[in-house]
Protein backbone atom coordinates (compact mmCIF):
# COMPACT_ATOMS: atom_id res chain seq x y z
CA UNK A 1 0.00 0.00 0.00
CA UNK A 2 2.82 2.78 0.83
CA UNK A 3 4.47 1.41 -2.29
CA UNK A 4 1.40 2.19 -3.73
CA UNK A 5 1.12 5.55 -2.44
CA UNK A 6 4.92 6.41 -3.06
CA UNK A 7 4.69 6.07 -6.36
CA UNK A 8 1.18 7.64 -6.93
CA UNK A 9 3.03 10.85 -5.42
CA UNK A 10 5.82 10.86 -7.75
CA UNK A 11 3.37 10.09 -10.94
CA UNK A 12 1.38 13.51 -9.88
CA UNK A 13 4.90 15.48 -9.27
CA UNK A 14 5.96 14.17 -12.77
CA UNK A 15 2.75 15.29 -13.89
CA UNK A 16 2.92 18.72 -12.47
CA UNK A 17 6.48 19.08 -13.39
CA UNK A 18 5.53 18.42 -17.18
CA UNK A 19 2.76 20.72 -17.29
CA UNK A 20 5.07 23.22 -15.78
CA UNK A 21 3.33 23.85 -12.55
CA UNK A 22 7.00 23.99 -10.75
CA UNK A 23 5.65 25.43 -7.63
CA UNK A 24 2.82 22.30 -6.74
CA UNK A 25 5.45 19.79 -8.34
CA UNK A 26 8.54 20.94 -6.17
CA UNK A 27 5.87 20.59 -3.05
CA UNK A 28 5.33 16.91 -4.22
CA UNK A 29 8.60 16.09 -4.77
CA UNK A 30 9.81 17.43 -1.40
CA UNK A 31 6.91 15.21 -0.39
CA UNK A 32 7.73 12.28 -1.06
CA UNK A 33 11.68 12.83 -0.98
CA UNK A 34 11.11 13.55 2.65
CA UNK A 35 8.21 11.12 3.59
CA UNK A 36 10.46 7.91 2.50
CA UNK A 37 13.93 9.40 1.83
CA UNK A 38 15.50 5.58 1.38
CA UNK A 39 12.64 4.45 -0.72
CA UNK A 40 13.92 5.36 -4.17
CA UNK A 41 17.82 6.23 -4.31
CA UNK A 42 17.95 5.75 -7.82
CA UNK A 43 15.26 8.44 -8.76
CA UNK A 44 18.29 10.50 -10.22
CA UNK A 45 15.59 12.19 -12.90
CA UNK A 46 12.99 12.57 -10.11
CA UNK A 47 15.73 14.61 -8.28
CA UNK A 48 16.76 16.34 -11.47
CA UNK A 49 12.90 17.96 -11.98
CA UNK A 50 13.02 18.85 -8.27
CA UNK A 51 15.70 20.73 -8.66
CA UNK A 52 14.84 22.61 -11.83
CA UNK A 53 11.04 22.99 -9.67
CA UNK A 54 12.94 25.33 -7.09
CA UNK A 55 15.44 26.60 -9.61
CA UNK A 56 12.16 28.13 -10.88
CA UNK A 57 10.52 29.10 -8.32
CA UNK A 58 13.78 30.31 -5.87
CA UNK A 59 16.60 30.36 -7.58
CA UNK A 60 18.74 30.64 -4.71
CA UNK A 61 17.49 27.28 -3.34
CA UNK A 62 17.41 25.57 -7.21
CA UNK A 63 21.35 26.50 -7.24
CA UNK A 64 22.60 25.15 -4.48
CA UNK A 65 19.99 21.74 -5.24
CA UNK A 66 21.78 21.74 -8.85
CA UNK A 67 25.27 21.75 -7.10
CA UNK A 68 24.50 19.64 -4.67
CA UNK A 69 23.16 17.22 -7.30
CA UNK A 70 26.50 17.94 -9.20
CA UNK A 71 29.07 16.80 -6.87
CA UNK A 72 26.71 13.89 -6.59
CA UNK A 73 26.89 12.70 -10.09
CA UNK A 74 29.39 14.05 -11.83
CA UNK A 75 28.11 13.07 -14.70
CA UNK A 76 25.41 15.69 -14.77
CA UNK A 77 27.24 18.12 -15.09
CA UNK A 78 27.26 19.50 -18.68
CA UNK A 79 23.16 18.48 -18.38
CA UNK A 80 23.28 20.99 -15.23
CA UNK A 81 24.93 23.65 -17.13
CA UNK A 82 22.85 22.86 -20.30
CA UNK A 83 19.67 23.48 -17.77
CA UNK A 84 20.94 26.41 -15.89
CA UNK A 85 22.09 28.26 -19.34
CA UNK A 86 18.65 27.96 -20.09
CA UNK A 87 16.78 29.14 -16.90
CA UNK A 88 19.26 32.10 -17.73
CA UNK A 89 17.92 32.56 -21.49
CA UNK A 90 14.47 32.92 -20.06
CA UNK A 91 15.69 35.00 -17.18
CA UNK A 92 16.97 37.41 -19.90
CA UNK A 93 20.61 37.07 -18.61
CA UNK A 94 21.81 36.46 -21.31
CA UNK A 95 25.68 36.75 -20.20
CA UNK A 96 25.40 33.97 -17.63
CA UNK A 97 23.69 32.01 -19.85
CA UNK A 98 26.59 32.35 -22.81
CA UNK A 99 28.93 30.97 -19.45
CA UNK A 100 26.79 28.25 -18.78
CA UNK A 101 26.41 27.18 -22.33
CA UNK A 102 30.06 27.47 -22.67
CA UNK A 103 30.93 25.03 -19.62
CA UNK A 104 28.36 22.66 -21.08
CA UNK A 105 29.86 22.29 -24.49
CA UNK A 106 26.63 23.46 -26.48
CA UNK A 107 27.69 25.39 -28.70
CA UNK A 108 23.80 26.40 -30.47
CA UNK A 109 22.52 27.65 -27.31
CA UNK A 110 26.06 29.68 -26.67
CA UNK A 111 25.40 31.15 -29.84
CA UNK A 112 21.40 31.62 -28.89
CA UNK A 113 22.57 33.70 -25.96
CA UNK A 114 24.87 35.92 -28.00
CA UNK A 115 22.46 36.71 -30.43
CA UNK A 116 20.07 37.11 -27.86
CA UNK A 117 22.56 39.52 -25.96
CA UNK A 118 23.68 41.36 -29.63
CA UNK A 119 27.16 40.07 -29.36
CA UNK A 120 27.11 37.79 -31.93
CA UNK A 121 28.47 39.47 -34.77
CA UNK A 122 31.30 40.65 -32.88
CA UNK A 123 31.73 37.01 -32.00
CA UNK A 124 32.33 35.87 -35.37
CA UNK A 125 34.30 38.19 -36.59
CA UNK A 126 37.11 37.61 -33.78
CA UNK A 127 36.75 33.93 -35.79
CA UNK A 128 34.79 31.80 -32.85
CA UNK A 129 32.22 30.59 -34.85
CA UNK A 130 29.59 28.82 -31.84
CA UNK A 131 26.76 27.52 -34.02
CA UNK A 132 29.36 24.34 -35.65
Amino acid sequence: MILLLVCGQFELADSLYAHRYYDLARIEYERVFFNYPDSFPDRAGSRMNLAVARLHTDEYGGRETLDSLSRSNPELIPQIRSILARYYLGANNYLAADEFAAGAGNNRLQGFARLKDGRLIETLKRGRHVFW
